[in-house]
């Protein structure tokens, strides 16, 4: 019963810890949108007009086109696993 009782006050702790922290960034959220819009953030909105192609980490259609095979192998070998 000893165990039972110090797991459930550990869950509870974990919850309310969780729950803490989830608000104190809904806080800071909060706070750093309103600075944006007020314009007293640090912040530097880069435009994506430059005429470059793609995003940083995106990858290119030669570089799909060579992982397509690999993905068509591991999807093919996880459909004929049986139970």
């Amino acid at each position: 019963m000893k165990w039972l009782e110090v797991n459930s006050r550990s869950i509870l702790s974990w919850m309310w810890r969780t729950r803490q922290m989830i608000e104190h960034f809904d806080a800071a959220l909060r706070k750093f949108e309103s600075d944006v819009h007020e314009g007293k953030a640090n912040v530097r909105v880069v435009s994506n007009r430059g005429g470059g192609i793609g995003g940083g980490g995106s990858l290119d259609r030669f570089t799909l086109f060579v992982l397509l095979p690999l993905v068509v192998i591991g999807t093919g070998k996880l459909g004929n696993r049986r139970a």
